[in-house]
């Protein structure tokens, strides 16, 4: 999210994982020291999550490894595979998002 940090509703579209309760995560993130929120200043409803320089520093450490293990599991795949790949993903995450639970 850069140096503008990201709404806390944002981040938990973002999530793979929905069932997890973003404040709960910010929660537990905020305390281990690797983000901090602010409220918005015209809409005090709005919460903006910012990374630490502790949070930057983890995700630095990691993402190299997350990269190489993606690239690992896809190289399989031909161009073709991979376009198909993602858009069923696509189609999944649609779909998830506009479950009623109905």
């Amino acid at each position: 999210a850069g140096q503008g940090g990201m709404p806390t509703l944002m981040i938990r579209d973002r999530m793979i994982e929905e069932g997890a309760s973003i404040t709960r995560l910010l929660d537990k993130l905020e305390h281990a020291g690797f983000v901090r929120r602010e409220r918005c200043r015209p809409d005090r409803r709005q919460v903006i999550g910012y990374l630490t320089d502790e949070g930057r520093a983890v995700l630095d450490r990691l993402d190299p490894a997350v990269h190489a293990a993606g690239e690992k599991a896809m190289r399989v795949l031909s161009e073709d595979e991979l376009t198909t790949l993602v858009s069923l993903l696509d189609t999944i995450r649609c779909g998830l998002r506009s479950d009623t639970g109905d």
